[in-house]
């Protein structure tokens, strides 16, 4: 949720369940989770989901995370592919990221998009 408000969920196109505290995380809009009710995907790809996307950290299982065609921007944290071992499939492009980035991930890794950003 903290992401949500964070990225100014209540003007994303499609945001169900992210704002009502009574439906589980696993069965909001762009959520994937797995069998132990951790995220494992994020599928939020245009969406209009504006600001940084530090608040992604804590999310060590995630595998996928689509955030294409938004208006993410500021800086990527440094040493962002260190916190997500798991991750396959990275798709940040078409947003308006800056600055320095380090997107060195692990060999699992079979699709990475960090394409029209000001890098």
């Amino acid at each position: 949720e903290y992401f949500y408000n964070a990225t100014g969920g209540e003007r994303w196109l499609e945001n169900s369940g992210w704002s009502n505290d009574t439906i589980p995380h696993c069965q909001w809009h762009g959520l994937v989770c797995d069998e132990n009710d951790d995220v494992i995907e994020i599928n939020l790809n245009n969406n209009n989901v504006m600001g940084g996307i530090e608040t992604l950290s804590f999310l060590s299982r995630l595998t996928k995370l689509d955030l294409s065609g938004n208006r993410l921007s500021g800086e990527i944290p440094l040493r962002f592919a260190s916190f997500f071992p798991n991750l396959v499939h990275i798709d940040i492009s078409n947003n308006e990221f800056g600055g320095c980035v380090d997107m060195t991930f692990s060999s699992g890794m079979l699709h990475a998009n960090y394409s029209y950003n000001n890098f």
